[in-house]
């Protein structure tokens, strides 16, 4: 999706080769979707003669591509719901989902792949620690330190 001040929004290919790709969905996010396909078809009903398909997923009201500050304000309106804190942005979830792989020990090169990044380099400027990461790290350390212990004595 490209726009363009003054101009609306148009499709236009992806920025790179990793922009367009097959990545693995939970079933949770598989169940969403088809939920989602199925809000969808209510959509277009009440929007009737104006509805455009354009084959989206997350579409606004008349079939037309949602703008990134709308889907950042659907985001932040489901998070409150949620009890999740204020100041995620869908590219936020992103970088969730790159973290959360790397904590589940997903291959670097596998979670690259999956969000879409063109180095390591990139993969670790988006990754976060998270508190488990820590935890498992204290243990590992632990376990390194209990071995020592045992050779020593």
């Amino acid at each position: 999706m490209l726009t363009i001040r003054g101009e609306g929004r148009s499709f236009d290919e992806p920025k790179s080769r990793t922009g367009r790709r097959t990545v693995p969905l939970i079933g949770h996010a598989a169940q969403a979707l088809r939920d989602q396909r199925d809000y969808q078809t209510f959509k277009r009903r009440a929007a009737d003669d104006l509805w455009q398909d354009l084959d989206l997923v997350f579409p606004d009201e008349l079939g037309q591509p949602m703008t990134y500050e709308r889907a950042r304000k659907q985001l932040r309106l489901l998070c409150a719901k949620a009890g999740i804190p204020a100041g995620y942005t869908p590219h936020c979830l992103r970088h969730s989902t790159g973290t959360y792989l790397t904590a589940a020990g997903v291959p670097d090169r596998v979670v690259m792949e999956i969000v879409g990044h063109s180095s390591p380099e990139m993969k670790r400027r988006y990754q976060h620690v998270m508190g488990t990461m820590l935890e498992d790290a204290g243990r590992r350390l632990e376990a390194f330190f209990s071995v020592g212990q045992a050779v020593n004595e």
